[in-house]
């Protein structure tokens, strides 16, 4: 009988960081992520290439990683690469890469419809594809190995498993919930099916002569003189069938496999009608919160121009059940593509995703292993191509990473630590050039990351001050440069990324502890620096290489304010209350303060996000409810 797991059956039971593909096999890894944006023939792709553009990408694809694998430009075989990925990737790792080829292959074939499917297919990709099935001993075809055995995992553990929700799938080509479910409600038949397999593991281990040539075959005879066949054939395939299919049926530990195989499929009818349902009222909501976007706006245009405050802002909660007591849960978030706001965990081991069309919070989707005293992730960031990543906080060496479109997660393509220390970098900003530049807080460098090719850089813009807890965040300006906000250190950070050059003591600050945490651009071009520690609010006016730290506050107390948002429409920037009792809103225009009470104790939020729907989400640290705060105008 082929291998099997006794909590998955023939369903891949390693973990996902297990299957993850290294270099040069990694690329084609991330194209398969993308297929739902960029096929031609979907309809609702959201960057759909030409067939010609679509197809020419996964063929440099396949290329570059066998030239790069065999490490050769000359002719390379089925032999060769059969050799290379035997000797270089894990079992778990081969069954990715058969899943993941086997993917881009069809896609490649159908990617225009099936009036466009090519008579043949070019060398890189026959060769990946034939080398990857010869070592599996399956065919170089999609087969139900490579889109339901090796696709679908759990989202915990095998144990959790008691449902096709408690899994998820790691590709799909449409992106669409049809797809997935039907993955999904084949892999829960597939474990239906595991007892059976113990039971026959154990008849064929009492049977001391098996047929030749690999075939068990066993007969059982019942009270009604029905005969059971249970054969495996050479590829593997396990067949069970009664000496009357028309009326005998197959039962596993009681239950009818063909009434299991009917009720799911009428549960996978009722689940798509239901999506489709959700999907019509998202649009409806998604309309109706752009109408009222709209109106407000007008409503706003006209009491600025009669010189009056139409709407003031307002503050709301959304509880989060089950939390309990805790400090520093989560310290930032983003906003993704489809709407929602994610938020890593640091002190905790569960991100927060919010919903802002329905305001549903959910924790539970993405869990991590933790110890008592780690923190796992600090701020996130979200790339040029749509994922998120997220900086590692202590005894975390790999940064994690998230694709919002597929809820594929990955980690360890580079590492964030040397032998020496941690959180060297804890946020960063997102240049023009599509790359990251991690800001130095213990580090004595800047972080440069290619988020495209997964290349890092600590060489380039080094020998920075080893100080701890220099700069806690950075801000993209209308220069282009990037200007870190000062924690401890005694200047702001200017990183230009065109030079490649830094800049840490021509904008001068006063050199305190703890000073601020977290900066906003405003509309004007001014950097707002949000105080923590520090009584004023810095101000770093980019046109003119200056800073002031001595006008706009005179505000008492210690950790007082953590992460704001600008708010266009109001010209307003609203900064969170971490642990002063007040939301405080700095006017961009005169530099006038206000605030607004809001109630709770020690180390309420850090950080915020501004969402599509024109509402500011401020991400809980020791709070128990997600911060919402409608600016007004």
């Amino acid at each position: 009988m082929a291998e099997w797991d006794e909590l998955s059956g023939f369903l891949a039971c390693a973990p996902v960081s297990e299957r993850q593909l290294p270099e040069p096999w990694h690329r084609l890894q991330d194209l398969c992520c993308e297929l739902p944006e960029t096929m031609p023939a979907l309809p609702t792709a959201t960057a759909p290439m030409t067939k010609e553009e679509f197809r020419q990408r996964v063929v440099d694809a396949a290329d570059d990683a066998l030239k790069q694998a065999c490490g050769t430009e000359d002719t390379i075989d089925v032999d060769v690469v059969t050799a290379v990925i035997n000797s270089t990737l894990s079992t778990p790792q081969r069954m990715h890469l058969y899943h993941v080829s086997s993917m881009l292959v069809n896609s490649y074939a159908w990617c225009a419809g099936e009036e466009h499917a090519p008579d043949a297919f070019p060398r890189s990709l026959s060769l990946l594809i034939c080398s990857i099935a010869r070592v599996l001993g399956t065919q170089p075809i999609v087969t139900h190995a490579s889109v339901v055995l090796y696709n679908c995992v759990p989202i915990t553990t095998w144990q959790a498993v008691k449902k096709a929700e408690d899994m998820k799938t790691l590709h799909t080509f449409t992106g669409s919930e049809d797809e997935k479910w039907f993955y999904l409600v084949t892999a829960m038949i597939e474990l239906e099916a595991v007892p059976a397999l113990k039971a026959m593991q154990t008849l064929c281990s009492q049977h001391s002569t098996l047929p030749s040539q690999g075939v068990a075959v066993v007969s059982v005879e019942d009270v009604r003189g029905e005969v059971v066949l249970v054969q495996e054939s050479k590829t593997g395939a396990v067949h069970i069938n009664t000496s009357n299919p028309e009326q005998g049926t197959v039962m596993i530990n009681g239950a009818n496999t063909s009434e299991l195989y009917n009720l799911a499929q009428a549960q996978h009818a009722v689940i798509a009608a239901q999506q489709r349902t959700i999907s019509a009222q998202e649009r409806v909501n998604a309309e109706q919160q752009a109408k009222l976007r709209a109106l407000q706006g007008r409503v706003c245009a006209a009491a600025r121009a009669s010189g009056s405050e139409a709407l003031a802002p307002s503050l709301d909660m959304i509880n989060i059940a089950g939390l309990g007591m805790g400090l520093l849960r989560w310290v930032g978030g983003v906003l993704l593509d489809n709407g929602r706001i994610f938020a890593a965990p640091f002190n905790f081991d569960r991100a927060l995703v919010v919903d802002t069309v329905t305001h549903a919070v959910d924790t539970t989707s993405f869990t991590f292993d933790r110890e008592p005293l780690d923190l796992l992730y600090a701020n996130s960031l979200v790339g040029s191509d749509g994922r998120v990543l997220a900086f590692p906080g202590t005894h975390r060496e790999f940064p994690f990473r998230l694709n919002p479109r597929t809820n594929a997660t990955e980690t360890g393509q580079f590492s964030f630590r040397d032998n020496t220390s941690d959180g060297l970098w804890v946020s960063g900003v997102v240049a023009r050039n599509g790359k990251m530049y991690g800001v130095p807080f213990a580090a004595t460098s800047v972080l440069i990351l290619d988020p495209v090719s997964n290349d890092t850089d600590t060489t380039a813009m080094s020998g920075l001050s080893s100080q701890g807890e220099k700069w806690i965040s950075g801000v993209l300006a209308d220069n282009g440069k990037l200007y870190c906000i000062p924690s401890n250190a005694d200047a702001v950070l200017v990183i230009d990324p065109e030079a490649n050059s830094t800049d840490a003591t021509t904008l001068t600050v006063s050199g305190d502890t703890h000073q601020w945490r977290d900066g906003v651009l405003a509309g004007n071009g001014l950097i707002f620096g949000i105080p923590y520690d520090h009584a004023f609010v810095l101000v770093i006016n980019p046109a003119l290489n200056t800073t002031d730290y001595a006008s706009i506050g005179s505000f008492i107390g210690q950790n007082k304010w953590a992460g704001g948002v600008f708010h266009a429409a109001t010209g307003r920037i609203f900064a969170m209350p971490y642990s002063d009792s007040s939301l405080l809103i700095i006017d961009t225009a005169t530099n006038g303060t206000a605030t607004m009470t809001v109630a709770g104790g020690e180390s309420k939020w850090s950080g915020a996000v501004l969402a599509d729907n024109g509402l500011i989400y401020a991400i809980p640290s020791s709070a128990t409810s997600v911060l919402v705060i409608d600016p007004g105008c």
